[in-house]
């Protein structure tokens, strides 16, 4: 057996033996006993198996995928209560028995011309040495990314650095319980791609979570806020009413399908307004619809002519009190890219798109306009089309809350459909944000080929998981309850191998933290207190029957 060479770092004290029957992708060891008290191996650590040199010259890397402490001096059929132990413990130190193994699967070694982790194709001998990886080797691997998302759990002085190219193009999504850290994983990711690399992004943040970016003044980029209503300090999001498809207006009117009569006169006006080839809003709207009752009374249609118009106050009342009718107008489009003023996608920009207040059909319309515009753009730049439609760059399409957009069952948006499909053909990515991963839809899920997945409990979430990802196997899959606020399981292109990491922390504020329950109910009773003077009886304020 040879020696661990230099190239292999600095720590060439082993600290485990590979026993029993060992395989090209898995290796079972047992630790050494001095260590196994003082300085354990722990899930998830890497570690250097010693080949021989002739075979594979460079250092193989392996991932501690199981462990488990066994104790031979306790043997299970020799107690029978506590005091059995006493009695043990009188013939000696019960900790000299203690055995520590652990299963170790095997990810290879890194070519470092072109960067990539090569899987070896023969099993290591058993009786080889392990060794604690060093810290140079992992730096190699984990530092040739663009940016830094953390440190390496295990390894805490290793930075891990995705590489963005990967992330974006390939797409990538972050996944966890609420409260486990996706947010902040998101805003880490984010920031630093505008503070580093000058990216485009746009975020569609249905609870504004991301809105107090426009107050971070530790990113370098623009933000801008757009909102669906009329607000003061945000920008307005803005279509023109032709552009929509007749399904798309009913549903931002949110005209019911039961009322039927009501959506049998918004269509008769809508492909009126259509076949006209001229802009108009929802004034134009009204009178076609007053235009047409008005025809069919003149043309001795009085039976119907009374039946619509009696549909027609109904309808009016919808479009007047439609929360998203802010958003249709006549002339104005909120542009993908204007370099004088705002627009949707910019270099060096972070757009956040704020739908609070919307119904889940209005919402997931927008959404769906929104993703369309922008693929169509960024197919348009790809094929150099004459449009002034154009992406200026590539740009990332962040989704919160995806599983609302793009569900499993259910209406889904058929635009971030196909940006999961095409979208890097044409510079356009799309980042998956879900505390649900079992709601969303599966094949937009498994085009995510990096996968950010911090605490998940839940066994359909963790198996719907498992189903997406190539990289992701059973041990890491066990993990993942486990895990603590800001630690991920981080598979897929954008690293070499993959690791468990402590997302880095994020210095600025979000929003969507939960309302501190037993805090409120004092403030509350607090400012009870503070106001109430006197007992008041129902009698003093209303009479009861």
């Amino acid at each position: 057996m040879s020696k661990l060479n230099s190239s292999r770092g600095n720590n060439n004290k082993p600290v485990a033996t590979i026993v029993g029957v060992s395989t090209p992708s898995e290796v079972t060891l047992v630790v050494d006993p001095k260590i196994a008290r003082s300085a354990p191996l722990e899930m998830g650590e890497f570690v250097v198996i010693d080949y021989p040199k002739e075979i594979i010259p460079q250092p193989v890397i392996a991932m501690i995928s199981k462990i488990a402490l066994s104790n031979e001096n306790l043997i299970e059929s020799l107690i029978k209560s506590p005091e059995s132990i006493d009695k043990l413990l009188l013939l000696g130190r019960l900790e000299d028995g203690e055995r520590l193994g652990a299963t170790a699967r095997i990810l290879g070694f890194l070519e470092e011309k072109n960067n990539r982790i090569i899987s070896p194709r023969f099993p290591p001998y058993p009786g080889a040495k392990i060794y604690r990886a060093p810290r140079e080797i992992l730096a190699k691997i984990f530092g040739n990314g663009h940016i830094t998302v953390g440190n390496l759990r295990s390894h805490p002085d290793v930075p891990v650095k995705l590489n963005i190219d990967e992330l974006v193009s390939k797409h990538f999504a972050v996944l966890a319980i609420t409260g486990a850290g996706k947010s902040y994983s998101v805003a880490i990711i984010v920031s630093r791609i505008v503070n580093e690399l000058g990216g485009s992004i746009v975020i569609v943040d249905p609870h504004e979570d991301y809105v107090p970016f426009a107050k971070n003044k530790k990113i370098i980029g623009d933000v801008v806020v757009f909102s669906a209503k009329r607000t003061v300090g945000r920008q307005r999001i803005a279509f023109k009413l032709r552009n929509f498809r007749h399904n798309e207006l009913l549903s931002l009117l949110e005209i019911p399908e039961k009322a039927t009569i009501q959506r049998d006169l918004f269509s008769r006006a809508y492909w009126q307004l259509q076949q006209s080839n001229r802009d108009w809003d929802l004034d134009d709207l009204k009178e076609k619809i007053d235009a047409i009752i008005k025809d069919l009374r003149e043309g001795e249609k009085k039976k119907e002519a009374n039946r619509l118009e009696n549909s027609k106050y109904g309808l009016f009342s919808r479009i007047d009190l439609a929360p998203a009718k802010d958003v249709l107008t006549k002339s104005s489009e909120l542009p993908i890219y204007n370099s004088s003023g705002p627009s949707l996608v910019k270099p060096n920009q972070i757009s956040i798109i704020t739908l609070s207040g919307l119904g889940t059909r209005t919402q997931q319309t927008i959404v769906d306009l929104l993703a369309r515009k922008i693929f169509t753009a960024g197919r348009a730049k790809a094929r150099n089309e004459d449009t002034k439609s154009k992406l200026p760059c590539a740009v990332l399409m962040v989704i919160e809350e995806a599983h609302n957009f793009i569900p499993q069952s259910g209406r889904s948006s058929q635009a971030l459909k196909q940006i999961g499909a095409e979208g890097r053909k044409f510079g356009v990515g799309l980042g998956l944000i879900s505390q649900r991963p079992g709601r969303l839809d599966s094949d937009v899920l498994s085009q995510c080929n990096t996968q950010i997945i911090l605490r998940i409990v839940n066994p359909y979430d963790q198996q719907q998981i498992l189903r997406s990802s190539e990289s992701l196997s059973d041990d890491l899959l066990n993990d993942l309850p486990s895990l603590n606020v800001g630690e991920a399981v981080v598979v897929g292109p954008s690293l070499p191998i993959p690791a468990l990491v402590k997302i880095a922390k994020f210095e600025g504020k979000l929003g969507g933290k939960g309302v501190p329950i037993t805090e409120s109910w004092k403030s509350a009773i607090k400012n009870q207190k503070n106001t109430s003077t006197k007992p008041q009886n129902y009698d003093d304020d209303f009479e009861l029957d």
